[in-house]
């Protein structure tokens, strides 16, 4: 294979020299060459490239510094750092350089660094060319991580207040979370200093943990804050959501999508935790998922499926005993279907949950009741 290099040095010389040196390597293009190198203007030159050999000593900037700003731009590229100074060795590795080179260049040292990255690049475009694994993040009642080629996994966290600062970056995720916040969020009881030295502690025991996850999730830490960055990875109640908005009309050929869509939603967002700053989003999808288990019911109501249209308002039910709509609709499909017995008791069930909040039954629903039991009255007594 082809590699596409860009080289960088202020010295025009020393930049002419290590171009001839490659040219002598048959594997390498040199794309181009810079003196000075301006990321902002030349961000499509770096996203093609594949290897690029800097200086470490230039002015106004020095090649560390560039090379961060590089591997933002395209994380897949190699560095090398070529430069007649060797104090720079462990700072080199320490900003993942492939390989560092001392001044002058000699083409048999070139040979093995081009071979090592050869080697590196080669390996990455195998693992690309595999089926890719995706993380799902699962959130709907409790938080798991499921790579699409493993079980799903529980995480194991520190404290708990590190689950929930995950949580809390997660909820915010691809946002900037100034530290003032996060501190007043988990330690508003201490002092600041105090809630710094916990906040940087829970930060680092979250980084260890997610350690087995770097190439899904990155904790980064930005100007006054954190920021926690997805990469190949979904949430599971967010990919239910949009399935179940792009779902057309319910018909013949759409309801069973719609129940594997159902089956998705195993509790609400994060509701294991009780975290207050999740309550309002949680109240948001939950209420997603009763409108769309009210239409599945009242469907399979309509089509005569009285089996079904009851598994949904049981369904319904169960998570909001005080539902008028769900409750009613089940106490008249009792009643339709001849379960008087369960129409009673679920009709009981139902005034305790009102009376639990400190209401009672609607007048309109009392009064279907009052009449229904007076009609099986009557039938019973003749």
């Amino acid at each position: 294979m082809m590699m596409k290099a860009v080289l960088v040095d202020d010295e025009p010389l020393a930049l002419g020299f290590l171009k001839r040196q490659l040219e002598k390597v048959s594997s390498i293009q040199v794309l181009e060459t810079f003196t000075y190198f301006d990321s902002s203007s030349n961000i499509s030159v770096i996203k093609e490239t594949d290897i690029v050999f800097m200086d470490i000593e230039m002015p106004e900037r020095n090649g560390f510094q560039l090379a961060e700003q590089l591997l933002e731009l395209n994380p897949g590229l190699e560095i090398i750092f070529v430069t007649a100074f060797n104090q720079y060795a462990v700072q080199a590795f320490e900003v993942h350089a492939l390989d560092y080179i001392l001044k002058p260049v000699q083409t048999e040292r070139l040979k093995k660094t081009v071979k090592r990255a050869e080697e590196r690049i080669n390996a990455k475009q195998e693992a690309i060319s595999e089926k890719p694994t995706k993380l799902c993040i699962n959130v709907s009642g409790e938080l798991m991580f499921h790579l699409t080629n493993k079980d799903p996994e529980i995480v194991t966290w520190r404290t708990l207040r590190a689950r929930e600062l995950f949580l809390y970056l997660l909820h915010n995720r691809d946002r900037s979370i100034n530290k003032d916040v996060l501190t007043e969020l988990l330690w508003a009881e201490v002092d600041q200093e105090k809630a710094y030295a916990q906040l940087y502690t829970t930060i680092y025991h979250i980084r260890k943990t997610l350690s087995n996850y770097r190439d899904y999730l990155t904790l980064k830490s930005v100007q006054g804050g954190y920021k926690l960055i997805l990469s190949n990875t979904i949430i599971d109640l967010y990919v239910w959501e949009k399935k179940l908005k792009n779902l057309s009309t319910l018909e013949g050929q759409t309801i069973p999508i719609a129940e594997e869509l159902m089956a998705i939603y195993k509790g609400g967002y994060l509701q294991e935790y009780g975290y207050v700053w999740a309550e309002a989003e949680r109240v948001r999808l939950e209420q997603q998922w009763v409108e769309a288990a009210q239409q599945l019911a009242a469907y399979y109501h309509d089509q005569g499926n009285f089996s079904s249209a009851e598994r949904w308002y049981r369904e319904l039910c169960n998570k909001h005993p005080d539902d008028e709509i769900s409750n009613y609709q089940l106490f008249k499909l009792y009643a339709l279907t001849g379960k008087n017995k369960l129409a009673e008791k679920q009709y009981q069930i139902f005034k305790k949950a009102l009376e639990d909040i400190g209401t009672g039954v609607p007048h309109t629903m009392e009064k279907w009741y009052m009449n229904w039991k007076q009609g099986i009255a009557r039938k019973t007594s003749m």
